[in-house]
């Protein structure tokens, strides 16, 4: 719930409010140096060359028609691997001017994480650049589902590089993520015990394993068992801010409610609100439903909005073709559903019956404690 907490109200509601998409998930490369068992993208790992992947130039004609960019997340893929992602960031302050800018990483690259960090952090102060590390396990299962020996102690030499940098950078965050499979589930606890502690993270994401992943045996199939992982996870970071802690309680309920109603509690706004770019500028309303095998009747043909680089890099024009306007209508009939967590809390963010209910779960907890 960083997204919220980590704010500035005026602009959120400004971008939150407009008509473009304020949330940006940005694939700048589909390059890899792992190979973990749960990846959902690994049929297109390593499969764009490098000068096919969108260009420093192009991204900045792509983010100049987003006026109302609030958050952008750049992945792959690895994203350190793009020796010019420096440049990228700073042509996207330059031209979308976004508050938030999320790196998700393997962390196998400490010393360029943190030169990144540090430039980027210095260059734009009032801006917050937050680098999210995900790890699996704690030692060699961690090595494992990824599929590279020596990750997680990369991954961690890299933390202590950034949470240094961040005693002196307090507009840099860091957070981790797991992604939950069979093969770990039985060694949450430990991987909680060791974030909280060894790690001293507070922004801690647990991610259901999802769509065509390489490996189908780690996916996990007992809901019930990951919602009380999620409760689990929400009364272990539970603090004394009656605010914060309404806000987690709210969204644990939203997402609690999607997965056991298999229906988007909050009504979906991938497509208009969140976009996906691929690295070659393919746009998605997510990444999930490409990889959606429906029989729908209504369904599209398939799940392509469109391609950037057709259009003139004009994001507001691609959404505006019949195309675009189809899946979008598929979206909003609730036709589909899934647990991808930018569009849970992308839809959690902007339901205007959101606020309320945390007011309420406030209220209640206060007359609860007194």
């Amino acid at each position: 719930m960083s997204i919220i907490k980590q704010s500035r109200p005026t602009r959120l509601l400004r971008c939150g409010l407009g008509f473009s998409p304020w949330y940006v998930i940005l694939y700048v490369t589909s390059r890899c140096n792992m190979k973990c068992q749960m990846c959902f993208y690994w049929q297109e790992i390593n499969t764009v060359k490098k000068n096919e992947e969108l260009t420093v130039r192009e991204i900045s004609r792509i983010m100049s028609t987003l006026p109302t960019l609030y958050q952008i997340t750049i992945t792959g893929g690895e994203p350190m691997l793009r020796k010019d992602l420096a440049e990228i960031i700073t042509t996207i302050h330059q031209t979308a001017h976004p508050s938030r800018v999320t790196i998700p990483t393997n962390g196998y690259f400490p010393e360029q994480t943190e030169t990144l960090a540090n430039s980027i952090t210095d260059q734009f102060p009032d801006k917050l650049l937050s680098i999210n590390l995900s790890i699996d396990g704690v030692g060699e299962l961690h090595n494992r589902i990824r599929g590279t020996q020596d990750s997680f102690e990369r991954m961690l030499e890299t933390y202590d590089r950034l949470r240094l940098l961040q005693k002196k950078r307090p507009n840099l965050a860091i957070a981790t993520a797991t992604v939950v499979t069979k093969e770990n589930f039985p060694f949450m606890d430990p991987l909680l015990t060791f974030v909280e502690h060894r790690m001293d993270i507070h922004s801690h994401g647990l991610m259901l394993a999802r769509g065509n992943v390489r490996d189908a045996s780690t996916m996990p199939t007992d809901t019930e068992s990951f919602i009380a992982l999620l409760e689990k996870l929400y009364h272990k970071t539970c603090g004394s801010n009656s605010l914060n802690n309404a806000l987690a309680e709210a969204y644990l309920h939203s997402r609690v409610s999607t997965l056991r109603q298999q229906q988007m509690f909050d009504p979906c706004l991938a497509g208009r609100k969140l976009i996906v770019i691929n690295e070659v500028g393919t746009v998605l309303p997510c990444e999930i439903l490409p990889a959606i095998q429906t029989d729908h009747p209504h369904a599209p043909k398939d799940f392509i909005m469109g391609h950037l680089r057709d259009v003139d890099y004009n994001v507001p024009a691609l959404l505006a073709t019949p195309k675009a306007k189809e899946i979008l209508q598929f979206i909003q009939g609730r036709n589909c559903w899934c647990t991808f967590e930018c569009a849970q809390i992308n839809n959690f963010v902007l339901n205007p019956l959101t606020y309320p209910r945390i007011l309420r779960r406030m209220l209640m907890n206060k007359l609860t404690n007194n």
